[in-house]
């Protein structure tokens, strides 16, 4: 048996993971990486990649890629470019992952089971984050107060409370605020529109 087998077989076993007839990972669950393996994650995803590897760099911030289509994708950062267009309502994305995504919206399709309730998701992000309220872990702790969050964007957002910071600016007073939706809000104030 290879070693990457073998500890498959080990875990299953030990009871680390359940498994489906065809021996993979039951509806809502998946097999771990360990952590430092997922591109694109991590404060640093570019700086993991070993230097005699990063064959190609972007001329924009100078991150440095493996492959080079994820140099090509990545440059639509910079560039805003969004090639993939979505059939239904035209909206574009930088990359045919995040359209196969976007359409699960269109057609109703949550592909993603939580294994301990009844509960889909479209995406496995929201599964991830929905799965922490099964267990009560909140990993994005606040360096001010201590106060934990579910998710990195909550995090962010908290923290504007300690930091005074209003990103989000009305187009028509000026006035700032901390959320998106505060100004959403407050520009029906100028609008007369109602909620």
């Amino acid at each position: 048996k290879s070693g990457a087998s073998e500890r498959r077989s080990v875990r299953a076993s030990a009871g680390g993971s359940r498994r489906d007839a065809r021996g993979g990972p039951e509806r809502g669950e998946r097999f771990k990486k360990p952590p430092g393996n997922r591109p694109g994650k991590g404060p640093s995803a570019a700086g993991r990649v070993r230097s005699e590897e990063a064959v190609h760099r972007c001329p924009d911030c100078a991150k440095c890629f493996r492959w080079r289509s994820t140099l090509t994708s990545h440059r639509r950062v910079h560039s805003g470019e969004r090639p993939f267009r979505c059939d239904e309502c035209g909206k574009g994305f930088k990359n045919s992952f995040g359209l196969v995504r976007h359409r699960r919206i269109h057609t109703g399709e949550r592909p993603y089971g939580c294994a301990r309730c009844a509960q889909s998701f479209r995406s496995r992000s929201h599964l991830d984050r929905h799965q922490l309220t099964h267990t009560g872990e909140r990993p994005y702790k606040c360096p001010e107060c201590g106060r934990g969050f579910t998710s990195n964007s909550d995090l962010t957002h908290h923290r504007r409370i300690h930091t005074g910071e209003r990103p989000y600016r009305c187009p028509a007073c000026g006035k700032g605020f901390k959320s998106n939706s505060e100004l959403v809000h407050h520009r029906r104030s100028h609008t007369g529109e109602r909620p």
